[in-house]
């Protein structure tokens, strides 16, 4: 009887420490309910990555849309690789509803350096920094104004940006530890006032062509450097394109019209 007990405390206790080793990802994993060779449909649209990895790449293998069906052709660390050669978190082919919330769109400022992922996976320390340095991750600096779009467990927000004239998609997320309220002094995202005059970076002298689409501010410099009083700003744009303008020719937040 005492062994019974014995190897019963012991399994409870073997049961207990492994379920605390597991780590973080496991929760979005859902790899017991995947099969390599089956097909499921996503939950969600969602950019898959051409290698494994939870940050978003600048150039995803492909898109897929809410509703797609796709095969397993591999699993790997609670990823999927589907047979269009791309992987995709498992989450996005069992997640719960319920811990996604659609919420109302709300402004705000990233606090600090952060890269996108595309699932609110948390990163290792060593992760989060090396993702940074890649020039083919999707990254987000201070003062970069983003919109939130769905909630997860108020820890993650799913969010969207600007980059030229319209906003990339919800399938962006990123941690509310690096969002703070949006503050327009903060703001490096927004359009040229109507009218503004836009210097050329080269002849410092007034464009003839329209700017088009929003701007984000790259440095603040004397007016001097293009024979105006006070400050202006050095912008720049869609497609590459830059200029400077006055600074109060900047009209903080991209998403107000």
């Amino acid at each position: 009887m005492k062994h019974i007990r014995l190897f019963g405390l012991i399994f409870l206790l073997w049961t207990f420490v492994g379920c605390k080793l597991l780590p973080d990802k496991s929760e979005f994993s859902g790899d017991s309910d995947i099969r390599i060779g089956d097909t499921y449909t996503l939950q969600t649209d969602i950019a898959a990555n051409m290698q494994l990895s939870a940050v978003k790449s600048v150039n995803p293998a492909f898109v897929g849309e809410f509703g797609q069906a796709y095969r397993i052709a591999e699993l790997k660390d609670g990823f999927a690789r589907v047979e269009q050669s791309g992987w995709i978190p498992v989450w996005y082919f069992t997640q719960d509803a319920e811990r996604v919330r659609t919420i109302t769109p709300e402004v705000r400022i990233v606090s600090r350096p952060v890269c996108v992922q595309i699932a609110p996976v948390p990163l290792s320390e060593a992760e989060a920094e090396s993702c940074k340095d890649d020039p083919a991750v999707q990254k987000l600096g201070p003062g970069t104004v983003v919109r939130l779009l769905k909630s997860f467990d108020d820890a993650w927000y799913a969010v969207e940006f600007m980059r030229g004239e319209a906003a990339y998609g919800a399938d962006q997320w990123v941690p509310a530890s690096a969002l703070e309220p949006y503050s327009p002094e903060k703001a490096r995202d927004g359009r040229i006032r109507p009218g503004a005059t836009v210097y050329d970076v080269t002849t410092k002298q007034p464009r003839n062509d329209v700017w088009n689409g929003h701007a984000s501010i790259a440095e603040e410099l004397p007016g001097a450097i293009v024979d105006l009083p006070g400050k202006v700003y050095l912008v720049y744009g869609p497609g590459g394109e830059s200029g400077y303008i006055r600074k109060e020719d900047f009209l903080p937040n991209p998403f107000e019209e």
